[in-house]
């Protein structure tokens, strides 16, 4: 896919150089810098939702707890 970006030139050609430097393109290093971006952004809104979920508790079901001999009889 094609997309033009509009970036300021000192961005670019420090990405240019670090590019040439680790011996890849220029589009391979913007896409692994989104691709970290994206990677840290998404474990903040999952922890977040798994802490909500914990605080929250589950309901597994069932009413008292059975006594001994019942559980046996079982």
């Amino acid at each position: 896919m094609i997309t033009t970006l509009d970036l300021p030139q000192e961005i670019v050609t420090q990405a240019q150089d670090v590019a040439t430097a680790r011996k890849t393109t220029f589009q391979a290093l913007v896409v692994e810098g989104l691709r970290a971006v994206l990677r840290a952004a998404v474990p903040s809104t999952t922890s977040e939702q798994a802490l909500a979920r914990l605080r929250a508790g589950y309901h597994l079901g069932g009413g008292k707890p059975l006594s001994r001999d019942e559980a046996s009889a079982r």
